[in-house]
């Protein structure tokens, strides 16, 4: 190579290295990668790049299903120690009645001490503190789809609160699972969300049709609370308050060891 192009190519290269030192030093957009070391390994240092919000998966569809209101449900959540370690606990669910229930929010109930949760739907989906929500006949547990806890439900067809004495295998425990990998949201036979207390039929209830009245089936449900450590069973007596208003529920329930 002549001595020329040499001298070409080591002014050029004095030039690249000149803008490059000038280019680290710029505050503005012309920052270059300075890198930075996590686990011994170099990774990109994004400046001050802001943090971009994150936006969940299925949002928008989770949005349409649930409605979520900003305000807490004012709804009554009477509980009685019945003794023997078995409770009885009384839930207004009616939420406005059926032509106002969608624009009305969730009761939420703790098995801790047998309260409502004075939290709204929207803090409600970052929130341990609940167990169940309420509305209507949709019966939501704090898990999967319908919440941020560990809370999971198994469905014991025909038994009676006294046949269960143990926490069913894992397996049987199901999370809320209405919306499906693309996003579908799943519904039970009258149009609501199916949740886990809809397994395996859609339905926790009969419908009456010469009363027009919902009957609770006959089974058992065992809970998993939010928080992953307790278990508790329960079964759902009663839709109807003393005044025959429907979404009243009557829940008697006990811890499970």
């Amino acid at each position: 190579m002549s001595c020329h192009r040499i001298r070409r190519l080591s002014a050029a290269l004095v030039l690249s290295l000149s803008l490059l030192a000038s280019c680290s030093s710029d505050d503005g957009g012309g920052k270059v990668d300075s890198g930075g070391t996590v686990d011994s390994k170099i990774v990109p240092d994004l400046g001050g790049l802001p943090d971009l919000p994150q936006k969940l998966p299925c949002e928008s569809e989770w949005n349409q299903a649930i409605n979520p209101q900003s305000t807490v449900s004012t709804g009554a959540v009477v509980t009685t120690d019945e003794g023997g370690g078995v409770f009885l606990t009384q839930v207004d669910a009616s939420a406005g009645g059926m032509a106002a229930a969608q624009n009305n929010p969730f009761v939420y109930l703790s098995f801790t001490d047998g309260k409502r949760v004075d939290i709204d739907d929207v803090a409600a989906t970052k929130s341990t503190a609940w167990d169940l929500a309420l509305k209507r006949v949709v019966i939501r547990v704090n898990g999967g789809d319908s919440g941020p806890g560990q809370g999971a439900v198994a469905v014991l067809p025909g038994k009676t609160l006294a046949d269960v004495t143990a926490v069913p295998a894992s397996g049987e425990l199901k999370t809320d699972d209405f919306l499906d990998a693309s996003c579908t949201v799943k519904t039970d036979p009258i149009g609501s969300i199916w949740t886990a207390f809809a397994e395996p039929t859609g339905l926790w209830y009969d419908y009456d049709t010469t009363t027009s009245k919902v009957m609770p089936k006959t089974q058992v449900y065992v809970v998993r609370t939010a928080d992953g450590a307790g278990h508790v069973k329960l079964v759902i007596e009663t839709y109807y308050g003393a005044n025959g208003a429907a979404g009243n529920f009557k829940l008697r329930w006990s811890k499970l060891p």
